[in-house]
């Protein structure tokens, strides 16, 4: 009987053991997770608050604007006045050419803004393009 005490023992010991490792394992998985929520949430505020990150949403909320502006109603002072044409092909014509300069005034600069981001984000580290101009290049063939 005392050996089966003694097996016991020893395999408490190990399930303390086991469920020690466990919860270390289980306070350094919610360690890493706060760390990488905190260097999530503070990249996300500095791609928000970027510069070119609020222009382009300014100018998005501006060209939606500009595209869903509507006219106001216009106050007929006689009730009993038959209502004017709506517009003629020509204004439509006017409206559709003012729209689109003013798309393209808004569109221009954000996609020059995405273009230099994206070339900026492709061009590898400073270091790495120092060690690219010191290696000679790859022979072939």
């Amino acid at each position: 009987m005392p050996v089966y005490q003694r097996s016991s023992l020893s395999g408490s010991k190990r399930l303390t053991d086991s469920i020690r490792d466990a919860e270390l394992q289980l306070s350094n998985r919610q360690r890493q997770i706060n760390v990488r929520t905190t260097q999530l949430v503070h990249d996300i505020h500095r791609q928000m608050t970027a510069p070119a990150s609020l222009l382009l949403a300014g100018g998005i909320g501006f060209l939606m604007g500009e595209l869903t502006k509507r006219n106001p109603p216009k106050i007929q002072s006689n009730s009993n006045a038959t209502p004017s044409v709506d517009t003629t092909p020509l204004q439509d014509l006017l409206k559709l050419i003012t729209l689109g300069r003013t798309a393209y005034t808004t569109l221009l600069p954000l996609a020059w803004m995405v273009k230099s981001f994206r070339q900026r984000d492709t061009s590898p580290p400073p270091e790495q393009q120092s060690q690219a101009i010191d290696q000679p290049p790859d022979q072939c063939c």
